[in-house]
């Protein structure tokens, strides 16, 4: 009997997995198919791009609200609404006959991934242990980064052998497979207490305003990565676009190594010990960034890369689990959804703050600033009261 528990619960979990996977494919996989959609339907790139855009748009904008309603309404209940929402709107976007319909279709498939985002993190620190929540988060982000990583090659592959409607096709149904899981394993919440009304004074408790600051530090400076690191590879190095994609390829992939592992890590020592180690190394990719790839060129920036991306693991899996531990269970989904929202900020604050900053100076500057913002997460982590309760 013990056994059968311990089969379904590991089921559940691999539901909740493949659910945070269709957050990230919905992001990585149509970037490839842009150029076809702007042909078929006769728009510039800019206007194609509002495909992309409507998505985060609507993901950044309803993720804390969508972690309130699973709050309130019931966390399973939400999710599978939010996933069927996702499922509906990527088959719509198969057909859509307009550029306008396809990106307003876009924005549904944000919201219902919004709700998939939240609701996720949230059931996964439902049902997992206490002594195990670092490392059920740890897969979350690991599924994550497989999306990252994959979802450009794939979506390669699937237009080149078919269609740019394909890869909504795709999107689809995993959507479908989702929600028969998730229906089919995750188990049904206890009843609880009606869900207190939204306080502020939920970012003073466990010390949260200093999880989602860090979070939106963190993101600023990962996406300084992204942003930065194809210019520097074409215009200083100048590496040919498959050569890009490989050294590009290195951190998603270190993200896959080093996710459930950091998971581990924050289980056995603690969030706060861990929060601190992972903005340390951190700060020492960030080092690596200003100094090798000048030095040893092409070499320099995947070992720079190496080293940032486990970094960032151990600090997402810690303050993830600093966060959800130390909110009340019936609040649990809007802090998932605060620290989405967060993520997405320095997101666009990375794409923005750093790029500017790359586009007026150099590289060197633009990571000598991020090893400054890491230095000030790292403040913040010793100043700040997050050591989760559960640890």
């Amino acid at each position: 009997m013990h056994s059968v528990q311990k089969s379904s619960l590991r089921l559940a979990h691999l539901s909740l997995a493949l659910s945070m996977l269709l957050t990230s494919i919905a992001v990585s996989i149509p970037n490839v198919a842009l150029p076809l959609i702007a042909r078929d339907f006769g728009s510039s790139v800019s206007e194609a791009q509002r495909v992309i855009v409507a998505y985060l748009f609507a993901v950044t904008f309803t993720i804390v609200v969508a972690g309130r309603l699973g709050d309130t309404l019931g966390r399973r209940k939400v999710l599978l609404i939010g996933i069927l929402l996702y499922a509906v709107s990527a088959l719509y976007c198969v057909f859509a006959p307009t550029l306008w319909l396809l990106v307003v279709a876009r924005g549904l498939q944000g919201l219902g991934g919004s709700i998939v985002m939240s609701l996720t993190v949230a059931s996964t620190a439902e049902i997992s242990s206490t002594q195990r929540v670092g490392s059920s988060i740890g897969l979350l982000a690991t599924m994550s980064a497989v999306g990252t990583a994959a979802g450009p090659s794939l979506g390669g592959i699937i237009v080149g052998a078919t269609s740019w409607q394909c890869t909504f096709m795709l999107m689809a149904l995993l959507g479908m497979l989702s929600f028969y899981l998730v229906y089919r394993y995750l188990p049904a919440p206890k009843r609880n207490k009606a869900s207190p009304p939204l306080q502020l004074t939920i970012l003073r408790r466990g010390g949260l305003s200093s999880n989602l600051v860090m979070n939106a530090i963190v993101s600023t400076v990962m996406m300084s990565t992204l942003i930065v690191g194809p210019f520097y590879l074409t215009d200083t190095l100048g590496l040919a676009p498959t050569t890009i994609g490989f050294i590009m390829s290195v951190g998603p992939l270190m993200s896959i190594i080093s996710g459930i592992p950091s998971g581990r890590v924050v289980d056995r020592l603690g969030t706060k010990k861990v929060i601190s180690i992972g903005l340390a190394v951190m700060g020492l990719g960030a080092s690596a960034l200003v100094i090798l790839p000048p030095l040893i060129g092409m070499v320099g920036f995947i070992v720079a890369t190496a080293i940032l991306s486990p970094g960032y693991q151990l600090f997402q899996a810690a303050n993830s689990t600093s966060a959800m531990t130390a909110a009340d269970v019936d609040q649990r989904g809007m802090v998932s959804g605060l620290l989405s929202f967060s993520r997405n900020l320095g997101l666009m604050a990375g794409a923005s703050l750093m790029g500017s900053i790359y586009a007026h100076s150099s590289m060197q500057i633009t990571f000598l600033t991020a090893i400054v913002l890491t230095g000030i997460a790292l403040g913040v982590a010793q100043k700040g009261k997050y050591e989760a309760k559960l640890t």
